[in-house]
């Protein structure tokens, strides 16, 4: 089984990006394949609990990020540096903290690395 590590590094401001990459991942784990989500730099921003983005006309990805467990995704891996600089608040309990060497274990090991 070949494993896609989906790296998340644009604030949910930036676009599209996180709707995007979620969706991405949520039809590649439906088909039953190993599938790592990664939240780094500005990507850490998708795991703000309340943060509204209702006045920008972005779609709110909560929702995605709560179905992730339906569909064996049980473990966010965030880069804690990326996390720590800024500030971000997070209810979240299924997170795996990664350091920069944690992080280039995890982008080595991946037969696929896709960026949103």
């Amino acid at each position: 089984m070949k494993t896609t590590l989906f790296l998340f590094r644009h604030s949910p401001s930036a676009g599209d990006y996180a709707k995007e990459g979620l969706d991405a991942l949520l039809a590649t784990a439906a088909f039953e394949q190993k599938v790592i989500p990664v939240f780094i730099g500005d990507g850490v921003l998708q795991l703000n609990t309340g943060m509204a983005l209702n006045n920008l006309n972005l779609p709110n990805i909560e929702k995605q990020l709560n179905a992730l467990p339906l569909y064996d995704v049980e473990t966010l891996y965030v880069h804690k540096p990326s996390f720590e600089q800024l500030g971000v608040a997070t209810h979240s309990t299924n997170i795996h903290w990664l350091s920069d060497e944690g992080l280039c274990n995890l982008l080595e090991q991946a037969d696929q690395v896709l960026t949103f």
